[in-house]
């Protein structure tokens, strides 16, 4: 799962601890969610997302739709990067602002899959409801294929 060295520390967090890790991330997400560069791919990601929820149908002139990240989480999308430089052995490099940067970076570059879907059925996955689950998987493959159609054209 995750590889950390006894007693490194970073920005304050003991990355070898599973509690200290965790709370490290959760910070990253929450300073991530409060950046410009996070509402600018909040605002781009709905752009193209049609006129009403994929899974219940609801018209988005009547409820806001929300983004989602699919399948990566947030939280897993910051880990990963973080990891990379674990792994790299320059975590010393790198500031948490930079960190978050990196990620923000690779949200407006189209680097992070999403599904945009209305509040209710956003929740309801979050709430591990199975049938909302299975699609927003069938969302995201549909979502693949035609990606991958348009790159043979």
């Amino acid at each position: 799962m995750r590889e950390q060295d006894q007693g490194s520390y970073w920005w304050g967090y003991d990355l070898s601890r599973p509690q200290s890790y965790t709370k490290c991330i959760k910070q990253l997400v929450r300073i991530a969610r409060l950046t410009p560069e996070y509402a600018e791919w909040q605002k781009e990601s709905k752009k193209n997302a049609g006129d009403q929820c994929p899974i219940c149908g609801v018209e988005y002139i009547y409820v806001r739709p929300e983004t989602h990240h699919y399948p990566l989480t947030l939280f897993e999308v910051i880990e990963s990067k973080l990891q990379d430089y674990i792994h790299a052995n320059s975590i010393d490099l790198i500031t948490p602002l930079q960190l978050i940067k990196e990620v923000m970076e690779d949200h407006l570059h189209d680097k992070i899959q999403f599904v945009v879907l209305c509040k209710t059925c956003h929740e309801k996955y979050h709430a591990q409801d199975p049938e909302t689950m299975r699609a927003v998987e069938q969302i995201y493959q549909e979502k693949i294929k035609a990606n991958d159609g348009r790159k043979t054209e």
